[in-house]
């Protein structure tokens, strides 16, 4: 498991975010742990599969992080990625219900093209 943990700006005119200096204003912590699944190969270039989970919610935070630290997301042409469609998608979420407080929980696994060569770590994920 590795870890991002960067200070980010939302720029509302490019509707991005970006990598600041700590004490920058406006700038607010960013923190995320991340897990590679798998690795092929697309077009010539290496592909990863990562499972991220979000210790922060902020604005474009899981593109704009990666792409600062040299791994932009496969299809993100606004962050520096290549290829198409995008490749993220949030396959699990688990909340509490706000009135009844049951914990809920949701699994879906990704149908994108963006997944293809994907699918056999991506079914793992479901047991």
């Amino acid at each position: 498991v590795d870890n991002f943990v960067d200070n980010l700006v939302k720029d509302g005119k490019s509707h991005m975010a970006r990598v600041a200096k700590a004490g920058e204003r406006e700038a607010k912590r960013a923190e995320l742990s991340y897990c590679v699944l798998a690795e092929t190969e697309r077009e010539g270039r290496p592909v990863g599969l990562a499972e991220v989970e979000l210790k922060t919610g902020r604005y474009h935070q899981i593109r704009a992080q990666f792409a600062a630290h040299g791994l932009p997301l496969y299809g993100d042409g606004k962050y520096g990625g290549w290829g198409q469609p995008l490749a993220l998608f949030a396959y699990r979420l688990s909340l509490v219900h706000p009135k009844s407080g049951q914990p809920l929980h949701f699994l879906e696994l990704p149908k994108s093209e963006a997944f293809a060569g994907f699918e056999e770590v991506l079914e793992r994920l479901t047991l």
